[in-house]
């Protein structure tokens, strides 16, 4: 099968093909192969690599030398997380010089000697742009395994063997039946919320911007892009929005998602990252995340950051490939995501009192309790019936 350009610049078939040979092993296709190796004949590259490929080829004309530097972490074989972020930062430099931004590698933070992968300078304003994307753990590696091993088939058809596995992915992390609250919403908002929390790459008295790439080809498949909105719903459904919660929601909200058919109610046990405080009590230094989706990037700006986004560097959001200005959040005029974010708070309130749903999961607890109680009497009665 053929490299698609403009990889086949970069890597050598044989490059490829030692890394596609890993799957043998591993069950697992390494994070190169599947953008930059054509499925084949009759087959279209997915989205993920499409992206990717169309970002590399803005990337490579403009910083040669950095693509060449990022070699080693593309193909290594061990720690796959490399070659993920690898690509991630690919995709987001990509992405900026398509729409224009007048990117620069980043620099060092001489204060706390971290480094930024980039920043962009809009008529003499500097703004720092920190990549992210979602990598799987250690535990969650060992835990695909676990399923692989216990999910495996061998099949002949037509003188050929075919193998097959099955395994889940959470994306964002697999609930703990042990932790309280713990939910794979919770954990999508805990997580979010938690990007680059350390903020050393921010600097200088400038906006500082995360960028956090969701299209990690282990964990990162699908698109949640309507996590974006505060509520979702379909069909009778109702949920509450991972990412939109992760940034604005607020300690004690009430956040709902589906539960074996039902909407059930949960409370977020911390603020989102915008109404967060950092371990020396400052606020938090994000101007703005850019959430960017294998079909949709949007922004969300911090309603009170230290440093705003400027005017020019909105402007130029609009030319950023795949932008969903509906499912965005910015400072058009002043103090418009502040007022949004109210609007947005204001209805899920008026949404949950009017269905119940808080009410709901309290008078099922209830319920529940009560039935437990009622089998406790009604086991103590037959102990002591059976004794006397």
């Amino acid at each position: 099968m053929p490299r698609i350009p403009p990889f086949d610049q970069l890597f050598s078939e044989d490059e490829i093909q030692k890394l596609r040979g890993l799957y043998v092993k591993s069950r697992r296709v390494h994070p190169l192969v599947s953008v930059a190796l054509h499925p084949g004949p009759g087959q279209h590259p997915n989205l993920i690599a499409i992206n990717t490929t169309r970002a590399l080829g803005y990337v490579l004309p403009q910083f040669p030398g950095w693509v060449q530097g990022l070699k080693s972490r593309l193909l290594d074989e061990k720690d796959w997380t490399n070659a993920e972020s690898a690509l991630a930062e690919i995709r987001a430099c990509g992405d900026l010089l398509r729409a224009g931004f007048p990117v620069r590698l980043g620099v060092t933070n001489v204060g706390t000697g971290a480094k930024a992968e980039f920043h962009v300078t809009l008529e003499g304003e500097k703004t720092i742009i920190e990549v992210w994307t979602r990598n799987l753990s250690k535990a969650e590696l060992k835990g695909i395994k676990a399923q692989q091993t216990t999910s495996t088939s061998t099949h002949n058809v037509q003188g050929a063997t075919i193998t097959t596995t099955v395994a889940s992915v959470t994306p964002f992390g697999r609930p703990d039946s042990n932790k309280k609250g713990d939910s794979i919403l919770t954990n999508v908002i805990s997580r979010v919320a938690a990007i680059k929390e350390r903020e050393h790459q921010a600097h200088d008295r400038c906006p500082f911007v995360i960028w956090a790439d969701l299209q990690s080809v282990e964990s990162m498949r699908f698109d949640y892009s309507s996590h974006l909105q505060p509520l979702m719903s379909w069909n009778g459904s109702l949920e509450s929005g991972g990412y939109w919660h992760a940034l604005y929601g607020r300690k004690g909200d009430i956040v709902l998602e589906m539960d074996t058919g039902r909407t059930r109610a949960n409370t977020m046990l911390h603020d989102g990252r915008f109404k967060q405080r950092t371990k020396n009590g400052e606020r938090t230094r994000v101007s703005a995340f850019v959430f960017s989706s294998s079909k949709v990037t949007a922004i969300m700006e911090n309603p009170s950051a230290p440093f705003p986004l400027t005017t020019v560097f909105r402007r130029h959001l609009i030319d950023l490939p795949r932008f969903e200005i509906g499912l965005s959040l910015a400072n058009w005029s002043d103090g418009l995501v502040a007022r949004t974010v109210a609007a947005q708070r204001e209805m899920i309130a008026g949404v949950i009192e009017t269905l119940g749903l808080s009410q709901r999961e309290r008078s099922v607890r209830e319920r529940c309790f009560a039935l437990i109680r009622r089998w406790i009497m009604i086991v103590v009665g037959f102990i002591r019936g059976s004794r006397e």
